[in-house]
């Protein structure tokens, strides 16, 4: 996927590359766009067991911004052509509720709205949505200009200005 589009790719082609048969490749899958949940399922499991460690330092502002430096991470590590294939209109999955990442930025927000250092105003869950629009179109727009900018630096400058909206005066 980071040299040619699912689209372009055939389950002969993955099975070979992989080094297994067309019947154990569905064993595991039902269709080539299965791999695309288990991107998502490999994303969460990712953060799970790697982002755990650096959450403690600094205000509630400043872990959202660390969240998002490994999240802009995470997606230039995934690879520019495969990350352009996520970044379509019938992908669903960014939107699906209750996945990790989304609870754990969603814990930070509400950490945060403990500690007083981000506004009440809305929910902790309609302000992670709003971060994640906002660095879900930075990646986007990175996909349209081929990578060519610092995508973290770009998502923290962004979002932060963003979450400065939210923090009281």
């Amino acid at each position: 996927m980071k040299q040619r589009s699912l689209g372009d790719i055939t389950i002969e082609d993955i099975c070979s590359d992989a080094g297994f048969s067309v019947g154990s490749f569905y064993n595991h899958f039902h269709t080539k766009n299965d791999i695309f949940i288990e991107l998502y399922v490999q994303a969460d499991s990712f953060f799970a067991e790697s982002f755990e460690q650096d959450t403690s330092a600094g205000n509630s502002g400043e872990r959202i911004l660390r969240y998002f430096d490994f999240y802009a991470g995470y997606n230039q590590s995934t690879g520019l052509e495969t990350v352009k294939q996520l970044y379509v209109g019938d992908n669903k999955l960014f939107i699906e509720k209750g996945r990790y990442m989304q609870r754990k930025l969603e814990s930070y927000i509400s950490q945060g709205q403990d500690q007083q250092e981000i506004t009440r105003r809305f929910s902790a869950a309609y302000i992670a949505e709003d971060l994640f629009i906002a660095a879900r179109g930075m990646i986007y727009h990175w996909c349209l200009h081929e990578g060519d900018f610092d995508l973290a630096g770009r998502m923290r400058d962004h979002l932060g200005r963003l979450l400065q909206s939210y923090c009281p005066p």
